[in-house]
Parts: C-alpha cells; structure tokens; sequence
C-alpha cells in the first residue's frame, strides 16, 4: 500500500488550501500522524496535523500573506494552527530533540523528514501522506499500524525516558487501536520506567487516565496497567480492577451512549468501606475539577445505597433532585457491580436497570414549587427549622410523585414549624420537678 485513496479530509478545499500556503519556496509538508493512523484504520479524523519543512516564522508570514487566521499555538515548539474555512489545522516544523529531561524537550528545526519521525512515539503515529494522498513511511510504520500492532520507535526504554508521559499514552493507544498481545519490549521498558510517572502533572495523568478508560479495550488496558506497577502507582493504592472491568463491560451491556470514564474512577477507588472512599480521591494522583470530584464522589455514595438491590423508580427519580445525572446512572452500575450482580437475576431484572438507566437521562427532573423564600415571606426565619421544615414538605412532595402543589407544601412546612415551636414550649418534667 502507498497511497491513500478517496480521502474527503484530505482532498477537502480547507486542507489543500492549507497545502498551498505552506508549499512554497521549494518547502513540501505532508498530513502526519494520527490524522493518517485514522485515515488507515478507517478511524474518523477529528483532528489535522500537518509537518512541513517551513519555519513556524514563514508559515506565520504566509498565512497573513493569503489573509488566513493564524495562531502562535507553540512556536518555540515549532507549531503554529491555521483556521482555514472555520477548520483549525495544526502545524508543525520538522524537528529533532537537541534534550529531553523526561517531560519537555529542546528542539531543533530541520529538514529531515526520517529524523522528524524517529522523535516521535510509536511507529504507527510516524506516518505522513501528501497533499495527493501518497503515503511516506521512514521506519517501516506501515505494517505495524494496518496490523494494529502498538510498538515504540527504536529502542522502547529510550523513547519513555525522553517522555513519561509515553506510558500512559501506550496504554491509552493501546486500548484504542492495539488487538492481540502487547510488545514485549513495550512491557518491559515501562515495568522499568513507571516510576518516571512522578515527574507529570497530575492533570496530564488524569487526562490519559479518562482518555484511555473511554476507549473499547479498557478492560485490557486496565490490567496491563495493574500488570507493570502503573495503576497502584497513579491511584495510590491496590485497586479493584476487576470490578472496574465488571463496571465496563456493564456500561456497555446496558448502550445508554453515555461518558464513563468518571464512573470507571469511582469504581477504581472504591475499596474498603463507604465511609473510607472518599479519602481514596486524595490519594491518588489524579486532579479531577470540581464538578467531576462532585461526581465521582455522588456516584460512589449512591453505590452504597444501590449495593443492597435495585431500586425503585421513585427512589431514584428522588435521588435525582440532589444528584447529577451522570452520578444517579454511575452509582446504580456501580451498586449492581460492587453488589456481584453482574449477572443480574434474569432479563426481567436487566430489563429494570436499563429502565433505571433510562430514566436517569430522560427524566424530566421538576422543581420543588416550595422554596425558603416562601417561608420567609410567611414570616418565618431562617435557620435550622426551616431547614427540616422545607425536608418535611419535600418527604411529602416526593411521597405524592410530585403532585403536591405549592399551598399543600406549604401547610406542611408551617405545621412542622408551629409543632416544633410548640414543642419547645411545652414544660419538661425537669421543669415540672423544678416549679414543684
């Protein structure tokens, strides 16, 4: 094979435009990388990369010569992205390492196209292909990519030591293109070399970890990963991996289409008791936002109530008041699985949990019509009472399948009100004692 054939990226009037401002003054550029690695396996082609001989500086200059959008993405890096027709495309000068430190390198610009792909990762990213779809291949990558075979370039322990963050790429690649066993050679550099992985930002750990558990051969990825030191070492601990694989495969079995890799994490960290899973976040070296440890942390607490069976539709239309979605649909997978229930008990139950599932997505999720405004304007203040007064009303609310309206509601919390303030005025048989 030495050309690619009816590529419609490629042969599209942004790309070639793309072509035409780089080719000039006798330079040649040519698509590289996963943008090829995709078009070969039939893959969709997200993303447009493209090397070429031009300095950054002359393709900064060509571009504003032909009136196209241009921005310095890495320059000191080589690469510059061009916005051609509302598509971004990225491009990057041929360059070899000068020094590499485990995690950035210093960079020169060149010409040589060999010494260009003998910096990169695996040999299935060192492919390129012109402008009319002929295909380059310096270090036989070619084969390795058609047979989705994951190898390093050249010497594997020397490419991790250039870059760490390779180890995770490995894993991250290997889930989504790689079939068959893994390199040999791969296994054995990163059992020696995992412990580089201190050196990369916890962002960029997290980032390939949800990557890769979002990729078909997760499962597999996972126990390579617990296989050479690599997952204890980025979660901190010994983790349940086989339940994370039961969490997996239970995802895909019940094609609710949606993202899970945060519940592939909380199924990671939950180990040991409920109350102790929440510290397992802090141990490890992921960094999660905000709104993802929110999260992870409601799906595993779910879990716990889930572990004991299948819940209800109310219970878990209830929980969807407080929860996200994402959190409701997590923790009921998590509790089937954590329960050893992966199996379920026939298709009647199966049934029921992908009706759960469902409902967690498709629900249309109302608003309580009582709110604290309300009970200030009642003249009540805020504080402690209110708060179990506005629960009362909710219990209630919840109880009606949502049908209660707002006057109802708000009897119910005024009552719970006047019997607490009752209560608190009421003598106690101490005080009776006392008077007598």
């Amino acid at each position: 094979m030495d050309k690619l054939d009816n590529c419609a990226w490629l042969m599209g009037d942004n790309v070639q435009a793309a072509f035409d401002i780089l080719e000039q003054e006798g330079d040649t550029a040519r698509a590289v990388g996963g943008t090829v690695r995709n078009a070969l396996l039939g893959v969709p082609v997200a993303d447009i990369d493209i090397a070429c001989t031009a300095l950054p500086q002359q393709t900064l200059a060509r571009a504003q010569a032909a009136g196209v959008k241009a921005i310095a993405t890495g320059i000191d890096h080589g690469t510059v992205t061009l916005v051609i027709g509302g598509t971004p495309i990225e491009v990057t000068s041929l360059r070899e390492d000068v020094e590499t430190n485990g995690r950035h390198a210093v960079v020169r610009f060149g010409r040589d196209w060999v010494r260009d792909a003998q910096r990169r990762d695996f040999t299935m990213n060192a492919l390129y292909v012109d402008r009319h779809g002929v295909l380059f291949d310096p270090l036989g990558g070619l084969d390795d990519c058609l047979a989705r075979r994951l190898r390093f370039i050249g010497d594997a322990g020397a490419r991790i030591r250039e870059d760490y963050l390779r180890i995770l790429r490995y894993f991250r690649f290997f889930a989504r293109f790689a079939v068959g066993a893994p390199d040999e050679a791969a296994m054995a550099a990163i059992g020696a070399h995992y412990g580089g992985l201190a050196q990369i930002s916890e962002e960029r750990i997290t980032r390939e970890l949800l990557l890769m558990l979002e990729a078909n051969g997760a499962v597999e990825a996972l126990a390579l990963m617990q296989e050479t030191n690599v997952l204890e070492l980025i979660m901190g601990q010994h983790v349940a991996v086989e339940r994370c694989g039961d969490f997996l495969q239970m995802a895909a079995k019940t094609n609710c289409g949606q993202s899970r890799g945060l519940g592939a994490v909380a199924a990671l960290l939950m180990n040991g008791v409920l109350q102790d899973r929440r510290q397992a976040l802090a141990k490890s070296k992921l960094r999660l936002s905000n709104a993802q440890t929110l999260q992870v942390q409601q799906s595993m607490e779910l879990a716990g109530y889930f572990e004991d069976g299948l819940p209800v539709a109310q219970n878990v239309r209830a929980a969807l008041l407080d929860y996200k979605r994402a959190a409701v649909a997590d923790g009921l997978l998590l509790g089937v699985v954590f329960a050893g229930k992966t199996g379920l008990q026939g298709e009647g139950e199966f049934a029921h949990l992908e009706e759960l599932l469902a409902l967690c997505w498709q629900w249309d999720v109302p608003v309580m019509p009582l709110c604290g405004k309300d009970l200030i304007d009642c003249g009540v203040q805020g504080g402690a009472v209110m708060g179990q007064a506005l629960a009362a009303a909710k219990a209630q609310w919840i109880a009606s399948d949502f049908q209660l309206e707002r006057p109802v509601l708000l009897k119910i919390a005024m009552d719970y009100i006047a019997e607490q303030v009752a209560e608190a005025q009421s003598p106690t048989i101490e005080d009776s004692e006392r008077r007598a």
